[in-house]
């Protein structure tokens, strides 16, 4: 399975996910609560940076990263955040 985003339903309209500053993701608010895969190339790296940016800014968003089902990170933030994560 790999590396996998929650993303959750907030305030926000928008949000994208970076790994090792590479877009790979992105989630609109109707698509509600959903958790996606993250492309091959980095679905199975030992070790990711991880970066959430929700739209607009100052607005609370909500994601969740995942390894083989297991929760490595909940992310919640108004502008961005990011992470160095192990699988």
């Amino acid at each position: 399975m790999g590396w996998r985003v929650r993303f959750i339903p907030r305030e926000v309209d928008r949000m994208v996910v970076l790994i090792d500053g590479q877009n790979v993701l992105s989630w609109s608010q109707p698509e509600g609560d959903v958790t996606k895969d993250v492309p091959p190339e980095h679905a199975n790296k030992s070790k990711i940076h991880i970066r959430g940016e929700g739209t607009p800014n100052g607005r609370n968003a909500q994601m969740q990263v995942f390894f083989d089902n297991a929760l490595k990170k909940n992310m919640e933030f108004d502008n961005g955040e990011d992470h160095d994560l192990e699988k």
